[in-house]
């Protein structure tokens, strides 16, 4: 029988790196721990009759802003947040900036043929593509930034 089922954690950071890779793990997913740490109040340990820790216990706050990261589809994890400032602030090619600047001129004048209509049907679509993910990289960020206050 266990004499002693919780114990405190002196640091937290182990305590929420333990949450998190145990949880990401199950789902095969890698996080970035940078905000997490500024969030902890109260963790505690649960353990077994030896002492190897086998669970950990958060306040429901800190459990909830921990569990809403991973359900926001929105949020690119896996990614420094040097990674997602480059991200953000990406741009098309500059050779595929140039093509599309003649497509679509051509394009005013009504001179592309078919093959030039679908290549520029192509490049407008990978500005759409490359704006989204632009988007959910400063999404991201301002979501970090605002667990790490």
């Amino acid at each position: 029988m266990m004499s002693d089922p919780t114990r405190c954690v002196v640091d937290a950071s182990v305590a929420i790196k333990l949450v998190i890779e145990q949880e990401l793990s199950s789902q095969g997913k890698n996080f970035s721990l940078a905000a997490e740490s500024a969030m902890v109040q109260d963790i505690r340990y649960v353990t077994d009759e030896s002492g190897k820790r086998v669970s950990v216990l958060l306040d429901l706050a800190t459990y909830h802003q921990l569990t809403a990261t991973h359900n926001d589809p929105e949020l690119l994890t896996g990614l420094s947040n040097d990674e997602l400032v480059a991200l953000a602030e990406s741009a098309l090619s500059l050779d595929a900036q140039s093509q599309l600047h003649d497509l679509l001129s051509r394009n005013a004048e009504g001179e592309l043929l078919a093959d030039d209509l679908t290549i520029l049907d192509q490049l407008l679509a990978r500005v759409d593509d490359l704006n989204v993910l632009k988007a959910r990289a400063r999404y991201t960020l301002e979501h970090l930034s605002q667990l790490a206050s």
